[in-house]
């Protein structure tokens, strides 16, 4: 009775470390079956800290779903990494982009468009060190980003016109100096929204766009 036990869990072990030889691991797994995570839905941006220092980091695009006239997308990504570790958390803006005129419709950090579902997740502090708070974002920078393009966007990186810590500077003036007076103190949350918008605008266009 022991040599058959020993026998079949010697075969069922083979049988699983043979299967195991198809899996992978990063960020361009794909199994036998096709399926898997892949890499063309895992966007880099530089991810720049509130002492203007810059990090390559990975952003995921985690649910994408073309509509008649827009697409659907829920993109994570760490925006403060200024806080202890345990408190950095990932956010999740809930994005619709236009297929026509591939701009920006619709950017939420909770509800979608239909007021329905929590699409989104919001996870920077609240308010931030400059005061701002999540609701502030949502009535009066995020409107903002909505109507925005590739190349409307072209040239910014930082919300400020001013040199940004000394170290960047924007190619292209922002017209809202209103804006920038009360968001420009939220660095981080501004500029790593911005530069993650701009690479889901890039992948729309690249996979969308005409």
């Amino acid at each position: 009775m022991k040599k058959i036990f020993l026998l079949t869990t010697t075969f069922l072990l083979v049988f699983a470390l043979s299967a195991c030889q198809e899996t992978c691991v990063g960020t361009a797994c794909v199994t036998s079956e096709g399926t898997g995570i892949q890499a063309e839905n895992i966007l880099n941006y530089d991810h720049i800290n509130g002492y203007g220092l810059e990090t390559p980091r990975l952003s995921y695009v985690l649910f994408e779903h073309t509509m008649r006239d827009y697409v659907k997308y829920e993109v994570s990504y760490l925006s403060c990494t200024c806080r202890e570790s345990e408190y950095n958390f990932w956010q999740t803006a809930y994005i619709e982009i236009n297929l026509s005129t591939n701009d920006v419709r619709f950017i939420s950090y909770d509800k979608d468009s239909s007021g329905h579902y929590n699409a989104g997740n919001w996870g920077d502090s609240s308010p931030t060190p400059a005061g701002k708070t999540e609701e502030d974002f949502k009535v009066e920078f995020l409107p903002w980003i909505v109507g925005q393009t590739s190349e409307s966007l072209n040239g910014i990186s930082v919300f400020t016109n001013d040199n940004y810590k000394g170290v960047i500077q924007n190619d292209t003036t922002i017209a809202e100096t209103d804006l920038i007076d009360e968001f420009a103190g939220s660095s981080v949350s501004s500029n790593n929204l911005i530069r993650v918008i701009k690479e889901i605008l890039e992948y729309h266009q690249t996979h969308y766009g005409s």
